[in-house]
């Protein structure tokens, strides 16, 4: 339940499962809030007046996102 070296604790069961929560939490969160600005139309990726709603696909998100050149897309 627990790893220890050296007497120092590297792994704990039960603060592992805390912090599992707290990330499934975190992503539920980020997800909701990404998702509401979506549909609100929101400044964010693939939002916003002048973008033309959100992309259809992965290669219109690289391209909008993070500026992908054509090249990386055969």
């Amino acid at each position: 339940e627990q790893t220890w070296i050296e007497g120092r604790k590297y792994f704990d069961v039960e603060l592992d499962a805390e912090k599992r929560q707290q990330i499934a939490a975190d992503r539920a969160r980020l997800i909701q809030k990404a998702l509401a600005e979506q549909l609100d139309g929101g400044d964010g990726p693939g939002g916003g007046e002048g973008r033309g709603g959100p992309p259809t696909d992965l290669y219109s998100t690289c391209l909008e996102v993070y500026g992908c050149m054509e090249e990386a897309h055969p």
